[in-house]
């Protein structure tokens, strides 16, 4: 975890560049830093989209176990959930591995008093 403000608040660097993307690239042009602050971006909204996709495919597959005994047709939708499930799983495991690693880039927050500079 890293600090944002001086207001003390903890965050993730993927919740810092959420949060204030134009912040983190003002502070890594600052350090001389280029990190991939869009395609991070890009991939979590991905991977919150597939996320949203998983959850209600959830509580569709929970809501038909809730409706008694299932009908063949039933049965069949909840094959294809599950399948769909697997599908979202494999790509989000993918997306947030990249994501993951991308965001590992981004150096820890510069304190705003801190004198621009290319010493120490």
């Amino acid at each position: 975890m890293h600090r944002l403000r001086d207001n003390d608040t903890l965050m993730t660097p993927l919740q810092r560049i959420r949060e204030d993307p134009d912040g983190v690239r003002a502070m890594l042009a600052a350090r001389g830093f280029d990190a991939p602050v869009d395609r991070i971006l890009e991939l979590d909204a991905k991977a919150r989209q597939l996320r949203a996709q998983k959850e209600q495919l959830h509580a569709e597959r929970n809501k038909a176990s809730k409706g008694g005994p299932p009908t063949d047709a039933v049965k069949a939708r909840m094959r294809e959930v599950g399948e769909k499930i697997k599908e979202i799983d494999a790509e989000l495991g993918a997306l947030e591995a990249e994501r993951d690693e991308k965001a590992l880039w981004i150096p820890n927050v510069i304190d705003p008093r801190v004198p621009k500079g290319k010493d120490e």
